[in-house]
């Protein structure tokens, strides 16, 4: 092969990554590294610079009856005003991808530290809220406090076919519920939306 071929496709491959450029075709588009790049720009956002350990549910929260998790054209709609070039596969990923729970694993890449909580340690500590919450504080101080919650519960997200935008439902216990809305710029996450459902 040639060097002036060589040449033409590192420079083709370094286009796939730009801003505004072509669809990013050299970004990793293993769903897994996508998947924990997506959970830790969110936590990231949420957190900053925080040296206070974060708590994460190890199991992704599913689609069940007594809470119904999943898209449809009218949030697509709403979600547009902000998000305008939104694909609607995003939500068809999302929907197939939540009928089941999934286990997570250490592959977090955050500027915080973390742990996770199991389903035997949340079933040991799973009572009435004010002992539910005192049990927890003791079993995981560093997560709460006065003015932070700091555990964090995820669905798995929803990928187009590039691996160019992501929805991911992300729940801070004893706080709130959100969908975030993420877009892929120069091969790196970035949240475009956060839109609050319900507030405990």
């Amino acid at each position: 092969m040639s060097m002036k071929l060589i040449l033409l496709l590192i420079f083709i491959s370094l286009l796939g990554c730009r801003d505004g450029g072509i669809v990013e075709t050299s970004c990793n588009r293993d769903w897994r590294t996508n998947q924990y790049e997506v959970y830790s720009t969110i936590i990231d956002k949420i957190y900053g610079n925080s040296n206070q350990t974060i708590i994460i549910f190890e199991k992704t929260r599913k689609n069940e009856d007594n809470f119904k998790l999943f898209f449809n054209d009218e949030w697509l709609k709403l979600i547009k005003k902000d998000f305008p070039d939104i694909k609607t596969s995003i939500a068809d990923s999302f929907n197939s991808n939540n009928e089941q729970s999934a286990t997570l694993e250490q592959k977090f890449n955050l500027k915080v530290p973390y742990k996770f909580v199991s389903e035997t340690d949340f079933a040991e500590i799973n009572s009435d809220y004010m002992e539910r919450f005192n049990k927890f504080a003791r079993k995981f101080p560093e997560a709460v406090s006065q003015t932070s919650q700091r555990t964090v519960l995820f669905s798995q997200p929803g990928f187009d076919e590039n691996f160019s935008q992501a929805v991911v439902f992300v729940e801070i216990w004893n706080d709130r519920k959100s969908f975030f809305f993420l877009k892929k710029e120069s091969c790196r996450w970035k949240i475009v939306k956060d839109n609050t459902v319900s507030l405990h």
